[in-house]
């Protein structure tokens, strides 16, 4: 039997959408289990479509809340995961990313000049 797949993921008005593939449209919908966090999430719509499946999630109300919040789809029968969205809200992590992604430039920047005065010392260190 061939295994589910999740393609054409996306988040629109608040619904995770997405194509699930690898199952015969005539044998009844793939059985799917959504989670946020532990807690599974009752309300997955599969809709019949060309080529599989049209798997539509409202995304709960918590997960419009402090910090990442992680939705993920699995195959209830193997229980592996196909696929997940995730949602940042809120206050930002302790640690500021861009501030992080800054001092890496910057330390670039440093090595390169020391690299091109290393080979180069007649070079001007700009």
């Amino acid at each position: 039997m061939p295994e589910l797949m999740l393609t054409d993921s996306h988040l629109t008005n608040g619904v995770w959408q997405a194509t699930v593939s690898g199952t015969p449209t005539d044998s009844g919908p793939p059985a799917l289990v959504v989670r946020l966090g532990p807690d599974p999430i009752e309300d997955v719509r599969l809709t019949r479509r060309q080529g599989g499946w049209r798997m539509e999630v409202d995304v709960p109300v918590r997960m419009l809340s402090d910090g990442a919040h992680t939705l993920t789809a699995r195959d209830a029968a193997t229980d592996r995961r196909l696929g997940q969205i995730t949602v940042v809200a809120g206050t930002p992590p302790h640690t500021d990313l861009q501030g992080d992604v800054a001092l890496l430039r910057a330390e670039l920047d440093l090595l390169k000049r020391a690299f091109r005065r290393h080979c180069d010392p007649d070079a001007d260190a700009g």
